[in-house]
């Protein structure tokens, strides 16, 4: 029996002695062991997969190998160097080879967990004495708003988060990083490179098992990003962190690599929408996303 090792959505650990899905079949949703919203995992099926190599599943997995052989040691050549700055590489391809050298970033990590931004805003309801009538006219008027919304596809996910806001439980929120990644696909390369940088970093490991992570969280801001505007509603700027459960041999890599956000919707105390929450009529609350697939590449030796 193998220790499967599993995340929660906030990085606490759930493992339980369960045969590994290396060696006995197909991946279900209690394997994996992390909250996938929106079926993230789908593309990520094991089931018939032929041999211990998952061949063709994807072009940047297709590409893996051939980095590993090649690309890893041309990142700090002078030609290589000027073709990521002009572009001349592919929009596939020059990405993954940056992300090549971001392998130092990782480390094993043992039992530790996710990192969440601390909530900063203020303590919630402290101004409670000054709620008005018209405060709470206001928050009447915009949870009618939100239901009618709802319906608008293109707002789906900013209103979904701003009723949730505005039901003053102050309780986790998990988004949909499959439907993030689709309405948003820059969002996927950030995933793309660390799949590569989690296999740079994992592949020099002696065989085993470990856990590895990002050894600190990276800042996305919204607009460097280009998010639309329902997703800049939603998140605004947030942190992503990669985390992965491996398997090492002497002759492959197993990779179940998680992609972590994190976040905390909160408003400014100057705003109107930051009065709700200091008067106690809306509540700040955490959020969070995970989306996971696993991949078996070869190790190519030392």
């Amino acid at each position: 029996m193998t220790e499967v090792a599993a995340w929660d959505p906030m990085g606490r650990r759930t493992a339980s002695a369960k045969p590994s899905p290396a060696l006995h079949g197909p991946l279900t949703d209690a394997d994996v062991g992390v909250n996938v919203v929106g079926g993230g995992r789908a593309d990520s099926q094991l089931a018939g997969m032929p041999g211990s190599v998952m061949a063709g599943a994807s072009p940047e997995l297709d590409s893996l190998d051939r980095l590993a052989r090649e690309s890893f040691e041309r990142v700090q050549e002078p030609a290589t160097q000027v073709a990521l700055h002009t572009g001349a590489m592919s929009n596939l391809i020059a990405p993954m080879i940056m992300s090549s050298s971001r392998g130092s970033n990782w480390e094993i990590a043992h039992n530790r967990l996710w990192w969440h931004p601390p909530m900063e805003c203020r303590p919630h309801g402290w101004d409670r004495a000054h709620q008005t009538r018209e405060d709470r006219q206001d928050v009447l008027v915009l949870k009618a708003g939100a239901v009618v919304a709802k319906a608008l596809p293109s707002l789906d996910d900013a209103v979904a988060a701003l009723r949730h806001y505005l039901s003053n439980t102050g309780r986790l929120y998990e988004i949909d990083m499959k439907e993030l990644f689709r309405e948003n696909p820059s969002l996927h390369d950030e995933f793309r490179q660390r799949k590569v940088a989690a296999y740079a970093f994992a592949r020099t490991l002696s065989p085993g098992s470990y856990r590895i992570m990002e050894k600190s969280p990276e800042l996305i801001r919204s607009g460097a990003v280009g998010l639309t505007w329902n997703w800049n509603r939603t998140l605004g700027g947030f942190y992503l962190q990669g985390g992965a459960d491996v398997i090492v041999t002497s002759e492959t890599v197993r990779i179940r690599l998680t992609l972590h956000l994190a976040d905390n919707y909160d408003w400014e105390e100057s705003a109107q929408m930051g009065r709700f929450h200091d008067v106690g009529l809306a509540r700040a609350f955490p959020v969070v996303g995970n989306y996971t697939e696993e991949f078996v590449v070869p190790r190519h030796g030392d």
